[in-house]
């Protein structure tokens, strides 16, 4: 695109063949994300609603689509309002040379590549305090 991507945020998480990353938005803006996964398959959800009480007023969710991500593939969307989730994982469908790599009991490593965060609210707001406070000066009145 157009804009310069600045990375703020590069984290790993690690996942037992047990685990079920539950259904979630990351934040209330919009933050986008790449994740690169290795080790085993999992079942990947993307736009499921969330159901969460009260409800993010940034959580984006629709026809909910199922990705089966593998060993190598990478993800790139809006994780702060688009709901997400791992259903589960598919334990034994990792490459051969994951077993020698992997810490014990892990399954899958996640790599998550996060731009930094930009408020759009926080934007939005303050680009209109700075027109009115201009408005305020071009009429002769101060607040």
């Amino acid at each position: 695109g157009s804009k310069e991507l600045k990375l703020d945020e590069v984290f790993v998480n690690y996942y037992r063949p047990d685990v079920k990353l539950l259904n979630h938005t990351d934040g209330d803006n919009v933050l986008f994300s790449m994740t690169v996964a290795l080790g085993d398959d999992c079942e990947f959800v993307i736009g499921e609603p969330t159901n969460r009480k009260p409800a993010r007023l940034s959580e984006r969710n629709g026809e909910s689509r199922t990705i089966m991500m593998k060993s190598g593939d990478a993800v790139f969307f809006d994780g702060e309002s688009v709901a997400h989730q791992v259903k589960r994982m598919l334990p034994g469908t990792a490459p051969v040379w994951w077993e020698g790599a992997k810490v014990p009991n892990g399954s899958r490593c996640v790599i998550v590549f996060r731009e930094k965060e930009e408020s759009f609210y926080k934007t939005k707001i303050q680009r209109e305090r700075n027109c009115a406070g201009k408005q305020q000066r071009k009429s002769g009145w101060a607040v």
